[in-house]
This record gives structure tokens, sequence and C-alpha cells, in this order.
């Protein structure tokens, strides 16, 4: 009786984290699609989402944006991301970005939440190491040269071939943690 109840007591726990899993990834389909319905247009357009505070990491998936959409037919891209800095300078990296969304880390992570239950849209894009939870980047960084730059660019936006070029970005403004995250160099 007493391994019944135990049994029954798992099998509700497991039907509670299935609900809390689609809950949340029902409120990420709706905030993607709302975003997605605001920028369909012409043309072919990228969904890039930074939802991880790396600096590097995230200072890579816009350095080569541009190289993205030279080596794909996309001519514009929307950026949603949880990281401020991020959202604050995206567009000295790249001219081709229609929008730029900043959400909670919440929205972030039920959009990955989405994401990791049904890849909704080929056209999206996740700068993360780790994410969602079978991607594990971060166990092959080091590992014979491999770096955050080179995952970004071949492994998440699988530019081939694939060169690591000193880009400039031109920064002019006076914010000084705009200015930090474009001229630090790793």
């Amino acid at each position: 009786m007493k391994e019944k109840n135990n049994t029954n007591t798992r099998l509700q726990n497991v039907k509670f984290i299935l609900s809390s899993k689609l809950k949340s990834s029902w409120r990420g389909r709706k905030l993607f699609l709302s975003i997605y319905k605001k920028n369909k247009g012409s043309g072919k357009t990228a969904y890039i989402i930074f939802p991880e505070d790396d600096a590097e990491l995230n200072y890579y998936g816009l350095l080569y944006l541009n190289d993205l959409s030279d080596f794909s037919s996309f001519d514009s891209f929307v950026i949603i991301t949880s990281c401020n800095i991020v959202a604050k300078s995206a567009l000295y990296f790249c001219n081709k970005i229609r929008n730029i969304y900043e959400i909670s880390k919440e929205n972030s992570d039920q959009i990955i939440s989405y994401f990791s239950l049904y890849n909704f849209y080929n056209h999206t894009y996740l700068i993360s190491l780790d994410i969602p939870d079978a991607r594990r980047g971060s166990n092959i960084l080091g590992k014979n040269g491999i770096t955050k730059e080179l995952i970004v660019g071949v492994g998440i936006y699988r530019i081939m071939p694939f060169r690591q070029d000193k880009h400039s970005i031109v920064y002019d403004g006076d914010l000084i943690e705009i200015k930090e995250f474009i001229d630090r160099k790793w």
C-alpha cells in the first residue's frame, strides 16, 4: 500500500512539472508570436535570442551578425534579449537590425522553453553555450583551440568558411558601459 502511495505521489509530481513546463512554453509561444507578427514583412528575417549575461558570448553573437547575413539570405535581424548591454549596443554592430526587444529573464526563459519543446522557427538562433538544456557547448570550450568566438561563428551561426576577422566597431557615444563592451578584447 505504501509503495502505491509513493508511485501516486511521484506521478503527481511529474504531472505538476509537465504542466508547469507546458504553461511556460505556451507563454513563450504567445510572446514569440507577438514579436514575430510585428516584424513580418518582405525579405527574410532571422531572430537572434540572447538569453544570458555572458559578455564575451554576446559580443561575438553581435559581432558576426553581418557575416551571418553575408553567408545566408537574411536581410534583417530581430534581437530578443534579457541582457541590457546587448539591447543598448546591438545597433553599433550591425545595420540590418530591424528591431530590438529587451525582455525580462522570465520571458526569455519562456521563449526558450517553447524553443526546447518545439523548434518553432528555423530562422532562430540562440546565443548560448548550454541553453536549451540539451546543449553542452561549455564541455568543448577550450578543447582543441575551441573558443566562444568559434562556437558562435561555426556552431551557432554555421558560417562556413569561418574567418576570425578583426572587425572594427565604432562607438563615439558617452555611455561608458557600451564603450567598454565594444572595446573589450577577448
